[in-house]
């Protein structure tokens, strides 16, 4: 009779200890649960943060590309003005030299 109490708080003590067991596991998995969701809020804060500047870093590539664009053109509208001008002295100068040997010829013609 002894020896059956014996076994049966023997028995007892080990399903205790299982609880226990069981309990501390459950502890654990809450804990890690827990670190887990604040791990994915801050993941999803994070994310938000990172879609936030890259939209940010796309707007200002777009200003940038927009303000090549801006000063290619004024580039080219100077080169073409550049031209116009350099056409219109030529032109001026051939009629400069026209008017002098007009005013050349009239002047030895009298």
């Amino acid at each position: 009779a002894a020896q059956r109490e014996l076994d049966v708080a023997t028995l007892r003590a080990e399903a205790m200890r299982w609880q226990l067991l069981h309990a501390s596991a459950a502890q654990r998995h809450a804990v890690v649960e827990a670190e887990n969701s604040r791990l994915q809020r801050q993941f999803e804060v994070l994310e938000r943060r990172t879609a936030g500047w890259q939209a940010g870093h796309r707007s200002d590539v777009d200003k940038l590309k927009e303000q090549v664009v801006l000063a290619t053109q004024e580039a080219a509208n100077a080169r073409e003005a550049e031209r116009v001008a350099t056409r219109q002295a030529e032109e001026a100068e051939t009629l400069a030299a026209s008017a002098g040997q007009r005013a050349e010829f009239e002047a030895s013609s009298r």
